[in-house]
């Protein structure tokens, strides 16, 4: 019960940051979800492969799920530790592979 009241405080504590990540990092990747996967259900839905409209929901939706973990991962395991910015780092945690250049 101890683990229920200290996930609560620490959602609460930090509702609005979370909230920035939610907004700036899962909606994106959720309308990016949508959009393609209606894309792709519209052009297979009159022909025999309308399995694989499915497939690339999953596929999308398994990818974009793990990817958009990373950031509140980072932020909770900060939050824990008693780091500080941790917007700044989850962020970063985030975007430096994405953008990475060689």
């Amino acid at each position: 019960m101890e683990y229920v009241k200290e996930t609560f405080s620490l959602y609460v504590n930090n509702f609005w940051k979370i909230t920035l990540l939610a907004l700036t990092i899962c909606l994106p990747f959720l309308l990016v979800h949508g959009f393609t996967s209606n894309v792709v259900y519209y052009y297979v839905s009159y022909t025999p492969a309308e399995i694989f409209g499915d497939y690339t929901n999953l596929f999308l939706s398994m990818v974009f799920f793990v990817l958009v973990q990373i950031p509140l991962i980072k932020f909770i395991q900060m939050e824990l530790n008693g780091e500080e910015n941790q917007l700044s780092s989850s962020y970063h945690t985030f975007f430096k592979p994405t953008f990475r250049t060689s």
